[in-house]
């Protein structure tokens, strides 16, 4: 889904929610019936219909806001009964208005495929969002409403988007899941210069990165995920000053522009699934602002050691990095992270400073094979509330997990190598389970029986 509309924070709930306030309004000052305008009910959508059918009733309104036509197969169509007086409110209103409008779409697709004509919009001259998912489009674009600050147009059957469509004021693009090989119908695009979403995901012919050198100082989000011809971003990068979110998962780049740490605001890089990204810019450590680093299932070999300056890093991902052995000791600086997940990665030995992270809650490692010893550092994690061991060859655990004061949970499953639990374990004052399946573990140590509450033993 598409985040953030104009600048309000809020998004696409604040944007609807304000729509079908405004259309409980009238409702409330009008009889369902009649009306001065359409608002999409009743008798309204026989005005409605003729938007898009009669070129002579295209008088359009200044009171349409939000337009929301998802083209769908008719026997995707649920009916629903709704007694209005019982949709009062945003929520359950605004499913009231989403049924009313696709009983009409299925009307029209027994009469015969519905064609959106973009005179029918020329007119609704405060449109600011309109989601036409599905919908085949006829017409000059440059009748596209100049106020529209929200498109999304999942599976879009064009190739780009026609050279006549100057949306200077549009701030979030959705064209998730279609045909798209490159976006702008022009060779530079000088005029998204109010564009802060873009979400391109699943668009699987898209052959090159947008050219966004027109929307550099307000761009956001930029969403790439599952274009899997993407072989490259931009190189200027960098230069998106505001950038906060880079979603690049199972694409076809095999290497993060050298730009890329000048991006001093970006709080999400997501490169799951990159399966020919093998290295990461060694200046990683300047993107000082970064929350989240997700690299599951990708080909990265080595982190850098300046991941340790990434000092508000809270979620640390890297589950199935079969190609990645180690964790450097510099993670010890990350003193912000909270969730760790290396789960099923060949990483063989953790770094004696993964005690040293005060703030940590979660430490995933199932699966991890080669995983075979815990370093004694590991009692001074005295946050964590989950350790998740699963699976691997560990043989036994250090005295010093005593210090995991506030551990509730402890994986072990399938540890097979492990026989024994520390006596150590019984001065765990917080711990409510501990899973033993499929372990060797015959006995639990006589300190089990001193912890002060009841701790539940899942043996399967």
């Amino acid at each position: 889904m598409a985040k953030p509309i104009g600048r309000s924070a809020n998004g696409e709930d604040h944007l609807i929610q304000r729509l079908v306030k405004r259309v409980l309004q009238e409702l409330r000052k009008t009889p369902v019936g009649i009306a001065t305008y359409t608002v999409g009910l009743d008798s309204r959508l026989e005005k409605l219909k003729m938007r898009f059918t009669d070129d002579k009733s295209n008088r359009g309104t200044r009171h349409v806001q939000g337009l929301i036509l998802d083209f769908e197969k008719k026997n995707y169509v649920r009916t629903q009964k709704i007694s209005w007086v019982k949709a009062l409110n945003p929520s359950s209103s605004l499913d009231y208005l989403i049924e009313k409008r696709k009983l009409f779409l299925q009307q029209r697709a027994e009469e015969g495929e519905l064609i959106l004509d973009t005179k029918a919009l020329k007119s609704l001259v405060n449109l600011r969002l309109l989601q036409i998912n599905h919908a085949k489009v006829k017409g000059q674009f440059k009748s596209f409403p100049a106020s529209l600050k929200w498109l999304q147009w999942k599976n879009c059957p064009l190739k780009k988007l026609p050279s006549d469509y100057a949306p200077h004021e549009l701030a979030v693009l959705d064209l998730s899941e279609s045909g798209i090989q490159r976006v702008w119908g022009w060779t530079r695009n000088k005029v998204a210069e109010n564009l802060m979403v873009m979400n391109l995901r699943r668009c699987y012919n898209l052959e090159a990165s947008p050219d966004l050198s027109g929307c550099k100082k307000l761009l956001q989000n930029l969403i790439l995920s599952d274009c899997l011809k993407l072989e490259e971003l931009p190189q200027d990068i960098g230069s998106m000053n505001s950038l906060k979110e880079l979603v690049v998962d199972k694409t076809a780049i095999s290497m993060l522009p050298q730009s890329l740490y000048r991006l001093t605001k970006l709080e999400k890089l997501s490169l799951n699934g990159c399966k020919f990204i093998k290295r990461l810019p060694e200046r990683l450590g300047n993107l000082i602002a970064l929350k989240e680093l997700s690299l599951n299932h990708s080909a990265v070999q080595e982190l850098p050691d300046s991941i340790g300056s990434l000092s508000n890093l809270e979620k640390l991902s890297l589950m199935r990095c079969q190609s990645l052995t180690a964790i450097p000791e510099s993670i010890r600086n990350l003193q912000s992270l909270m969730e760790v997940s290396i789960n099923s990665s060949a990483i063989k030995e953790l770094p004696a400073a993964i005690g040293s992270l005060p703030y940590l809650k979660t430490f995933f490692a199932g699966g991890c094979h080669f995983l075979s010893k815990l370093p004694d550092s590991i009692g001074g994690l005295a946050s964590i509330s989950e350790l998740e061991l699963d699976g691997t060859s560990i043989s036994e655990l250090p005295e010093q997990i005593s210090g995991l004061k506030m551990i509730e949970k402890l994986y072990l499953r399938k540890c097979t190598s492990l026989r024994a639990l520390p006596e150590a374990i019984g001065n765990i004052l917080n711990l409510t389970t501990i899973y033993l399946s499929g372990c060797n573990i015959t006995e639990l140590p006589e300190s089990f029986g001193r912890l002060e509450k009841p701790c539940d033993v899942d043996i399967g």
